[in-house]
């Protein structure tokens, strides 16, 4: 499967698969071609912020971390920003404004980014954020279901 060459069902059936395989290893093709999904289609973005509706969140904490750390740095920022929230839920905040900053700093106007900084300079609650996440995940699947064939 070739990063350019990859629809959006596939890319989303590549990371259902690969949250239960990656502490074997992945392929770097398949971590490639996940993480040009995923900072190319915001639907995959939003896909994987809405992970720990599907998965645990420790598993989904450290999927991101090993697909971050399989990267080079100017490519991590959209899965530091999805850690960064995934923290922010966990109430782990100083984990959460570093892995923001750190997004920030490689990619200063990357628009998630931005949203959390607001979230988190505007007081909200892990609580409040983790609704607004569980409310999105349903309109991204069926907006991914709608658009499954599109490539990337």
């Amino acid at each position: 499967m070739l990063k350019e060459k990859v629809t959006v069902g596939e890319a989303v059936a590549l990371i259902n698969n690969s949250i239960l395989d990656f502490q074997d290893g992945l392929s770097t093709e398949a971590n490639s071609v996940m993480i040009y999904a995923i900072n190319n289609e915001i639907q995959i973005r939003d896909y994987l912020l809405g992970l720990p509706n599907s998965f645990p969140m420790d598993t989904c904490k450290a999927f991101l971390t090993y697909l971050a750390d399989s990267v080079d740095g100017a490519e991590r920022y959209s899965l530091q920003t999805i850690l960064s929230a995934y923290y922010f839920e966990t109430e782990d905040l100083e984990s959460a404004y570093f892995l923001l900053a750190t997004a920030l700093d490689t990619k200063s106007d990357y628009s998630l980014a931005l949203l959390l900084e607001r979230v988190y300079k505007a007081g909200w609650s892990p609580n409040a954020f983790v609704q607004m996440r569980n409310d999105l995940h349903d309109k991204v699947i069926e907006t991914i279901s709608e658009m499954q064939d599109q490539l990337i």
